[in-house]
Formats: C-alpha cells, sequence, structure tokens
C-alpha cells in the first residue's frame, strides 16, 4: 500500500516529508504513524520542528509493518525496531526516516530527494543513532558514557574508563564493532549533526560524549597511560580509531571530493552508487557529481570521475584505479576510473602513493586540460590526456619485505649499469638509492642523512653480491670501477666510503642498517622495481611487464605506468621515479622531452 501513501503526499522540489510517530504505552503496541509534507523557507528554516533517524536497513529479507496514514507499509525490520523503541509514550515523536520518509521504488523522486538529505540531518533538532538491540553489556556501556558526560574535567572522564569494573568499557567496544559503523550513508548522517544521541535498544547516551571520551584517549594514549598494562582500555582505543572518520573535525566540510571518497573508501552500501551519492553533504562532490538513480553504476563512476579531472585539473584519481579494477558484470570501468564500490582495503590500499601524493609535484603543478574538440559524453570511456613519455620499461625485478627481498632486488640490477648517469643528471646509484627508500624529502637539511642512505646502500649492494663487486688491491671496494664518471660526481661519497671501510666499518655497517630500515619503514605492498630504456630508474606497487610505458601525465603529481591497449594505454599504477619526482624535469625544460597526447581506455 505504499503507493496509495505516497500519492496522498507528493512532493514539489524543496519539500519533504516527515513521519508522526503516534504514542504508545509500551513497546508491544502496533506502530502507527501518519506524514505530513513540510518544506525549508528561503532561510534554511524547516517548517515544522523534527528529528532524524539514522540507522542501518539490515537484512532486507526481514521485513515488518508499520501503519501510516491507515495503510499497512511494509519495511525492514530494523527500522521498525528502531521507531518502536523511538516513540513516546505520551506525544506523537516527529522524525525522519529515509525508508519511509523517501518513496525509494520512485527512482525520480530519490534521486531528488536524496540531495536534500545532508540539510535534512543537519537542521534536525536531534539525529537518533540506532545500533539495533540491546547486547549483554549495553547497560554498563551507556552508564559510563553517562557518567563521563557528567565529569567536570578530562581527568574524570579517563578516571571513569580506566576505573571501570562493570564491564562498561568492553560494552562500549562492543557498540563501536556493530555493523552500523561500516556503512557509508549513516557517515553523513553523523558527521552533519549538530545534536546526537547514541541509542541502543532502551538505552542512550550523548554522541558528543562518545566523542569527548575518544579525545581523552588519544591523549592519553600520547602519554602513554594506554597500552599493554590496561588491554581493555586499549582495546576501546583500537575501536574508536577503526570509527576515526566519524569522530574528528565532526561539523566540519571534508573539503575536497578526493578527500571525501578516500576517506570513505572502506564503507559499505547496498547500491554501489550511493558510494558517491552519500557524500553529498560532507564535502564539494555535488559540483562534479548529478544524483540519478536512472543511470548505471558504471555510467555514475564514470561521469564522476570525468567531471572531477576536468574542474579540478587533476589526476589524482588515477591512483585509485588502473590495474586493480575487477570486472563488473555491471559494465566494464574504464581504467582511469577507479571502482568506488572496493571493500577490501579501499582505494587507500589500493596504491601506496594515494597518501605520498602531497609530498610530490612531479608537473609543478601543470593541470590537465580536457579536450572539449572531441565532443566525448560524459561516460564516455576515452579520456585524452598530454605529459611527457619518460620511456618503457626495458627491466622489471620484485621488491619483497625483509633483508632476502630486498638483497634480491639489489642484486637483481645490472651492476655495469650503474656506471652511468640518470637522465635527470644525477649518479645511477644515487638514483638507485633514492628508489629503493622511496626518498620523499627534497630538502638541503637531509644532505647528511642522504650521504649515509647512499653509503649504506652501496655497502648492501656489496652484501648482497657476496663480493663479486670490483675491488681494489687492497681488499676494499672499487668504486672509481664500480660507478665509472659518477665517481667524481660523488667524490665526497667516494672518498668518506673509503677512508669508513678502512678505518671504521662499523660506521658503513651503521649505515647499511640506517639505510635497510629505511627501505622497509615505506615499502608498504610488495613492490616492483623497473628500469626504462631511457636510463631511469623507478618503482610500482602493481605488477609491471616489459614494454610497459613509464609517462609524466599533467595534472599528476607523480607518474604513471601505462600498458598499450588497442588504440591506447590501459592505466596500471601511480610510480616513484628518481629524478622527477619535484618538478625536475619541468625546471630542466630538457628539449629531449615534446609534450605528447595519451588516450586512456
Amino acid at each position: 500500500m505504499k503507493d496509495t501513501v505516497y500519492r496522498a503526499t507528493p512532493l514539489q522540489r524543496n519539500q519533504f516529508r516527515v513521519l508522526h510517530v503516534q504514542p504508545a504505552p509500551s513497546v508491544a503496541y502496533p506502530l502507527v504513524a501518519r506524514l505530513s509534507v513540510e518544506s525549508f523557507d528561503k532561510d534554511g528554516r524547516p517548517s515544522v520542528a523534527y528529528e532524524a533517524l539514522s540507522y542501518t536497513w539490515g537484512d532486507a529479507s526481514e521485513k515488518a509493518v508499520v501503519f501510516v496514514d491507515e495503510h499497512e507499509v511494509t519495511v525492514t525490520r530494523s527500522l521498525e525496531l528502531a521507531l518502536r523503541s523511538l516513540r513516546g509514550r505520551e506525544r506523537a515523536v516527529v522524525i525522519w526516516a529515509d525508508g519511509i520518509c523517501i518513496n525509494q521504488q520512485d527512482l525520480v523522486e530519490k534521486s531528488i530527494q536524496v540531495p536534500f538529505m545532508g540539510r535534512l540531518y543537519r537542521k534536525a533538532n536531534i539525529v537518533r543513532i540506532w545500533l539495533g538491540e540491546a547486547g549483554a553489556a549495553t547497560e554498563a556501556a551507556m552508564g559510563l558514557v553517562n557518567r563521563c558526560a557528567a565529569a567536570r574535567t578530562e581527568e574524570e572522564v579517563w578516571q571513569n574508563v580506566v576505573a571501570d569494573k562493570r564491564g562498561g568499557v568492553e560494552g562500549v567496544t562492543e557498540m563501536l564493532g556493530r555493523r552500523y559503523w561500516t556503512r557509508v550513508w549513516v557517515f553523513q548522517e553523523v558527521r552533519v549533526a549538530s545534536r546526537a544521541t547514541v541509542h541502543c535498544g532502551a538505552f542512550s547516551a550523548p554522541w558528543e560524549t562518545f566523542v569527548k571520551i575518544d579525545e581523552v584517549l588519544d591523549r592519553q594514549h600520547a602519554r602513554r597511560a594506554v597500552g599493554e598494562k590496561t588491554p581493555k582500555v586499549y582495546e576501546l582505543y583500537m575501536a574508536f580509531g577503526r570509527i576515526v572518520q566519524f569522530t574528528h573535525n565532526l561539523g566540519q566540510s571534508l573539503g575536497t571530493a578526493a578527500v571525501a571518497v578516500n576517506m570513505t573508501s572502506r564503507f559499505q552500501a547496498g547500491d554501489p552508487r550511493d558510494k558517491l551519492f552519500a557524500l553529498i553533504g560532507t564535502c564539494d562532490i555535488g559540483s562534479y557529481l548529478t544524483v540519478d538513480y536512472t543511470m548505471s553504476v558504471r555510467d555514475v563512476y564514470v561521469a564522476f570521475a570525468r567531471r572531477l579531472m576536468e574542474k579540478t585539473g587533476r589526476l589524482d584519481l588515477l591512483l585509485g584505479a588502473g590495474w586493480h579494477n575487477p570486472p563488473r558484470s555491471k559494465g566494464e570501468l574504464p581504467s582511469w576510473t577507479p571502482d568506488f564500490e572496493l571493500r577490501d582495503g579501499g582505494l587507500l590500499a589500493a596504491d601506496a602513493y594515494i597518501g605520498m601524493m602531497s609530498f610530490f609535484n612531479a608537473t609543478k603543478g601543470t593541470k590537465f586540460r580536457l579536450n572539449t574538440r572531441l565532443g566525448a559524453g560524459a561516460v564516455d570511456g576515452i579520456l585524452e590526456t598530454e605529459g611527457f613519455l619518460l620511456g618503457s620499461v626495458e627491466e622489471s625485478v620484485p621488491l619483497d619485505h625483509g633483508d632476502e627481498g630486498r638483497r634480491k632486488g639489489l642484486a637483481a640490477f645490472d651492476v655495469g649499469r650503474m656506471a652511468g648517469r640518470n637522465p635527470s643528471g644525477k649518479a645511477q646509484m644515487e638514483a638507485l638509492c633514492e628508489m629503493m627508500v622511496f626518498d620523499y624529502e627534497n630538502v638541503a637539511s637531509k644532505k647528511d642523512d642522504k650521504a649515509q642512505l647512499l653509503m649504506g646502500c652501496i655497502r648492501d649492494l656489496d652484501v648482497s653480491r657476496r663480493g663479486a663487486l670490483p675491488r681494489r688491491r687492497d681488499g676494499l671496494l672499487d668504486l672509481a670501477t664500480l660507478l665509472g664518471p659518477d665517481s667524481k660526481v660523488l667524490s665526497s661519497i667516494v672518498d668518506k666510503y673509503n677512508y669508513l671501510a678502512g678505518t671504521r666499518p662499523e660506521v658503513l655497517e651503521e649505515y647499511r642498517q640506517k639505510f635497510a630500515e629505511a627501505y622497509e619503514m615505506l615499502h608498504g605492498a610488495p613492490s616492483a622495481a623497473f628500469t626504462t630504456g631511457t636510463g631511469y630508474i623507478g618503482r610500482s606497487n602493481r605488477p609491471i611487464r616489459t614494454n610497459d610505458v613509464v609517462a609524466m601525465l599533467f595534472g599528476s603529481t607523480i607518474p604513471v605506468v601505462l600498458r598499450r591497449r588497442d588504440t591506447g594505454y590501459a592505466v596500471v599504477s601511480g610510480c616513484y621515479v628518481s629524478g622527477v619526482m619535484f618538478g625536475e624535469l619541468m625546471d630542466a625544460r630538457n628539449p629531449r622531452y615534446k609534450v605528447q597526447k595519451f588516450l586512456l581506455v
């Protein structure tokens, strides 16, 4: 009977429905409610005071009935339980809940109402966060949170938590581990709320106190008060860490769409399109995204990616696309469009370089420009980009974790090729070292550290080749032969290395250990090191092949690996290429490199 209910309450563009849940003397009474149509005035004020419900739909096969305007309306069991628990005994509760207030079967209405949701939660008198039915420790948990709400100082909050003997700490930890915190829609609902209360069964506590406890635990952890000696508190601290997106910088816009997409990449949605639609209201994504449930998942993702790149001039999204995009039954995505539905680690885990973008500026801010002459539609699968071809992959070797992985990687390089200059002008041995430790600091103050790492790399290379490198008559490493002409460029390094090798070999061993630690610290996922036919040395966190292309595309802060496909190129991954990461190629204006077009497919 939903159609009858919605026909009686049609909506104009600035209108929304609210549910008036009638009071009942006990939770056992049937749920009875009515719908009314409301609106916002020109100043954004709602025509009625209302609450908003934040919940998860739960198992879609578990249904229940609510009587709305004298008609039976079937809803999910989760929604029915929430409304039953929240209704008053004497007065009606006026509340907005998407499962009833939006006609979910009307795709046009849904497309209009969804962009409204950020405002609906922001303007609600209070947002009711419904976690589901109470567990064995829920009463103790809410009791602990409410005691912390009454605390006057941070120290009182800490003492309430650390001295808890009633199971409250374990209860809060359990609540923070519920499915609710994995859903992308509730992320928006909680973040924009001006005031919120957490409900679990018949128990409740202010959401702001949960946030306060999280802040206190953060500071206590920094003081080393949270750890092995307080295992239950440490588990609570870790539980808050898993929902950090909900608790930090509340009430503030997330800024750019790219930030919001990365922040929520681990969250889930029943409809893959909602991985994007649910972010409207939290950031500027509405400038690049049209909510339209008549579009396919593939077309929504492609249109958003193209529009974001076009309007910002940035190709950051490429780093979340590429090789790992799985085939989709709903239509294969172009290699330059991320699969925003990814759940296994999300976009942040998809390419380690996403988290490193801010350190690099390979193209010196040169932006991507959409070629409007192509007349490509918003969902077309081709993206025309421009940039420099750095070269084709000539050799690729694995770089794995640990001493053995590092040494195998070093041993795989042809030492003879180290005796030459990198296209960037630096010594090849220096480029090799930078690649191995993923050097992201382009500052003069680190000169001594870099010298030590380079000597450590040379020493590690010697160890990995088991003494097979050229040696002088006195048995020391023959750096002049190893480095060739570069030995003059690195004369200070050569002199220092030879001095230490002859007088203080233990210092070289310290440098080797420092190099090994730097390699391991920023190693990330199993990597592949590569050389190009043009002499560049780099690494990628994705499997790469001989003849893959390494390019520097305008709009991307780091180079990318591309693979030839049909008439264009498929994106494989971002990559690190020594000698270009900080804009060196743009500064040099080398006539050898001419701007080329790259058609991404």
